[in-house]
């Protein structure tokens, strides 16, 4: 038993992670952990860089 209580916190140890301090740090993670493959935003399907604005030509805007 104590076995088992010791492989499931060393399981769900690194899932907890501290958050983001600041809206700015969350930015920065959400580009480089959930969005860095991509290349078109969600609702309307613009094409756009993350270092430029979004290219409104390229959806019909």
């Amino acid at each position: 038993m104590r076995i088992c209580s010791v492989l499931l916190a060393l399981i769900a140890l690194p899932a907890v992670a501290a958050p983001p301090t600041s809206f700015s740090a969350a930015k920065r993670i959400a580009v480089a952990q959930v969005y860095y493959d991509q290349d078109q935003t969600f609702y309307c399907g613009c094409s756009f860089d993350f270092e430029a604005r979004p290219d409104l030509a390229s959806c019909g805007y």
